[in-house]
C-alpha cells in the first residue's frame, strides 16, 4: 500500500509540474522574458522532456487503472507544454530561413504592395 500511495503522489507532481509549465510554454516569447529567454527555452524543453520520460517509465510500472489514467494525464500534459514551447520556435526559424534564403527580385516586387504606416517623428 505504501509503494502505490508513493507513486500517486509521484504521478501528482508531475501532473502539476506539467500544468504549471503550460502558461510558460505558451508564452516564453514574451518581451518579459525577453533578458532571459533562452534560459527559459531550454527549462521549458529539458523539464517536459524529463517528465515525459518518467511518465513513460511510470507507465511501464502501473497496474491499477487510476493510477496508469493519472500517469497518461500527466504524460500528456508534459507532452502538451513541450509541443506549445517548441511550435513557435520552429515555425520562427523556418519563417527566418525563408526570408533570409528569398531571392531579391520577388521581394523587391512583394515589398511593394505591403502597407506601409508612416512614422511622425518630433522635430
Amino acid at each position: 500500500m505504501q509503494g502505490v500511495r508513493a507513486r500517486v503522489a509521484l504521478a501528482i507532481v508531475r501532473l502539476g509540474l506539467a500544468a504549471l509549465l503550460l502558461p510558460t510554454a505558451l508564452d516564453w516569447r514574451s518581451p518579459m522574458l525577453a533578458s532571459m529567454r533562452p534560459w527559459v527555452f531550454a527549462c521549458v524543453i529539458v523539464v517536459p522532456s524529463a517528465l515525459v520520460v518518467a511518465g513513460i517509465f511510470a507507465l511501464r510500472r502501473s497496474a491499477r487503472p487510476m493510477l496508469r489514467a493519472l500517469d497518461w494525464l500527466a504524460l500528456l500534459t508534459a507532452a502538451l507544454a513541450l509541443v506549445l514551447a517548441v511550435t513557435p520556435e520552429i515555425r520562427f526559424r523556418v519563417l527566418r530561413h525563408q526570408v533570409l534564403n528569398a531571392d531579391a527580385a520577388r521581394c523587391k516586387s512583394s515589398a511593394s504592395s505591403a502597407i506601409v504606416i508612416p512614422m511622425r517623428f518630433k522635430s
